[in-house]
This record gives C-alpha cells, sequence and structure tokens, in this order.
C-alpha cells in the first residue's frame, strides 16, 4: 500500500478502555493531572460513543424482555388449547370460587359493621365509639357495649370535677367602723388576693 493513501475508517467506534493507573507513585501517566488523580479524562467522543452504546444496550434489553413476555403468552395458549375441556371447566369453577370468597368475606365485614353500629345505637355508645366494639356475634358486641358504658360511668363519675359552690367571705361586706378608710380596705383586698 502506498504512504499516501487516504483511507477512512467507517465501522462503528468500539470501547476503549482507558490506561491503567501506574503501579507505583514515582511512574506518572502522561495525561494524569496535576492533583494526582489517577483517572484519564475521557475526552467528548469517547463519552458520546459510550453513550450510545449504552442506549443501544438498554434497546436491546427491552427488546429481548418483549420477546420473552411474548414467548410466555404463547406458551400459555399453547399449555391452554392442550388442555381439555374439563381441565379448562375446572380452572375456571376455581376462580370463581376465589371470587365467591372473596365477596362473601366482604360482606360478613359490612354486615358485622352495621350490627357493630345498631349495638352501639341500642346501648346509647356515642358514634366514636361504635368501630371499638369487639365480637363476632350480637351478645358479644352488646356484652362489650355493656362493658364499655360502664367504664364510661365509672370514669366521669370519679374524674369529672363536681362544681364548687362559692364560700362566704367574712372579710367582705362588713361595715367600716370608721378606722379604715376605702383605699385602705381595697389596699388590703389587693394584697390578700396574690
Amino acid at each position: 500500500m502506498p504512504e499516501n493513501s487516504t483511507a477512512t475508517n467507517t465501522a462503528t467506534p468500539t470501547f476503549v478502555e482507558p490506561a491503567s493507573a501506574p503501579e507505583s507513585d514515582t511512574d506518572v501517566a502522561p495525561d494524569q493531572s496535576e492533583t494526582g488523580d489517577a483517572t484519564p479524562e475521557l475526552d467528548e467522543d469517547t463519552l458520546k460513543t459510550e453513550r450510545r452504546h449504552r442506549r443501544l444496550a438498554e434497546r436491546r434489553v427491552s427488546e429481548l424482555q418483549k420477546s420473552l413476555e411474548d414467548a410466555e403468552t404463547k406458551v400459555k395458549k399453547y399449555e391452554d388449547a392442550n388442555k381439555s375441556e374439563q381441565q379448562r371447566a375446572a380452572d375456571e369453577l376455581e376462580a370463581i370460587k376465589v371470587k365467591v370468597q372473596a365477596a362473601e368475606a366482604e360482606r360478613d365485614r359490612a354486615l358485622l359493621d352495621l350490627m357493630r353500629r345498631e349495638v352501639g345505637n341500642d346501648k346509647g355508645l356515642p358514634a366514636y365509639m361504635h368501630p371499638l366494639l369487639q365480637g363476632s356475634n350480637r351478645e358479644e358486641l352488646e356484652a362489650h357495649a355493656d362493658h364499655l358504658n360502664r367504664e364510661r360511668e365509672r370514669e366521669n363519675g370519679t374524674t369529672a370535677p363536681k362544681p364548687r359552690k362559692p364560700q362566704p367571705d367574712s372579710r367582705l361586706g362588713r361595715a367600716s367602723d370608721g378606722k379604715i378608710s376605702t383605699a385602705d380596705q381595697f389596699a388590703a383586698a389587693l394584697r390578700n388576693s396574690f
């Protein structure tokens, strides 16, 4: 080949490994910065190439995941096609049983909640206490409501302060015998109040 030929490389660029770090502290690579950073700086073209390769790899992974999902769907269809009519009916029946059980459980929760409200109203509990009632049947709920009512009555009886009656003050309302002025009486009342 002649030395003056100008052939260009049209192949896609490949990732170039960065130079390894020097083995000793005295060996310094020519592209190291003065701060002692052992990682060579990558030029803009190398970064663009790496980013493009990463995007291509991510796109390929996405395509492979979609192919896997399609293959799983095909396998499922194949398995369903090989099932007998009786097996398909059994699978459908099992799915219906699961749905019925979930609906029954939801219905039971709703009925228990309704029963709590009815018992709470019948026993005179405030509405915020209805969800606190515990029990699985009406008798248990009523027993618990009675217990809560007894506790409320006990608490209200001992913790609620009774209003105090004002006590007469013998110092007030006395007629003065002329020795103490009104200003002195006022000053004395202020001293005694603090």
